[in-house]
């Protein structure tokens, strides 16, 4: 039995059309419970949903975990591991879709794009008093993550002519090299950099 940790009202439609033959249960978005019907085999959820031991504990015959998401750290890895549970992620999940919008938040903050646009709406004028922001021309950005999110918001920056530097537990000197960025630690990367993007769980 496949069991579905639903995170939009609309994807029980989309999981029936694609597997209409498949025995299929849904549940309501948020934490495991032990509602879930334990003849499940297969459990999908994405990552408002916390997969513990004690929930997976009450599954006997669970044999995979899909997270429909790059991250996976909801999921307990080490009882999956010590368990024969098998977990998938989708890894290229938006890679260039989650970095735009990075960047269309970095863009609307700097120019405090939603205060000016609320003063707007609420005042009806235009003035710029308080709402100036900051260029990002030639700034410090701090990429802390390095991995495809990560990286494609690293080469939308450099149009702005920044300096990067980034944090990773694995750094990737190809990428570093491509965007002239620079690998630090943390402490250096907090102390030194003007704007800094997280791209990590």
């Amino acid at each position: 039995m496949i069991s579905i940790i639903l995170n939009e009202s609309n994807e029980e439609a989309q999981f029936v059309a694609a597997w209409p033959d498949q025995p299929l249960q849904f549940y309501a978005a948020g934490s495991l419970s032990s509602v879930v019907h334990p003849d499940t085999t297969i459990l999908s959820v994405f990552i408002h949903t916390a997969v513990r031991a004690d929930d997976m504990s009450r599954l006997p015959k669970l044999r995979m975990i899909t997270t429909r998401s790059t991250g996976y750290d909801h999921i307990d890895l080490e009882y999956c591991a010590a368990h024969g549970i098998t977990v998938c992620n989708v890894p290229a999940y938006g890679e260039r879709t989650v970095a735009e919008y990075a960047m269309a938040l970095l863009l609307a903050s700097s120019r405090l794009l939603i205060p000016s646009t609320v003063r707007l709406q609420r005042d009806f004028r235009a003035d710029v008093v308080g709402l100036r922001g900051i260029d990002i021309f030639q700034k410090t950005i701090g990429i802390v993550g390095t991995g495809r999110i990560g990286r494609n918001f690293g080469r939308m920056c450099m149009g702005f002519a920044p300096t990067i530097m980034a944090y990773d537990v694995h750094p990737d000197h190809t990428w570093a090299a491509e965007v002239n960025a620079t690998y630090v630690g943390l402490d250096e990367l907090y102390r030194q950099s003007d704007i800094i993007s997280f791209h990590a769980p």
